[in-house]
């Protein structure tokens, strides 16, 4: 299946999680939605290399490491409809 994937696009993906992970499993457990931020063609291999953002209504946990990369970012109501997210 082949597909183009745009930045800024927001998708349904199995995203694991990095507690997931630790746990030992190795596919998401459900389908979120992720936003695409850079989508990039390899030279070598042609394959398309993803960055992706999950998107969560959760706030970060205290356990949460500096160096992990999980950031907050709040938004309101005028935005979520237009992201196709849900009024969780």
């Amino acid at each position: 299946m082949s597909r183009e994937f745009l930045p800024g696009q927001v998708i349904d993906y199995p995203y694991l999680w990095a507690w997931q992970h630790e746990r030992g499993e190795t596919e998401g457990r459900k389908l979120r939605p992720i936003c695409v931020v850079v989508a990039v063609r390899g030279a070598n291999d042609g394959l398309t290399h993803l960055a992706l953002l999950a998107i969560t209504t959760q706030p970060p946990q205290a356990e949460d490491r500096l160096g992990s990369f999980r950031y907050r970012v709040s938004t309101g109501w005028p935005q979520r409809p237009q992201a196709l997210l849900d009024r969780r």
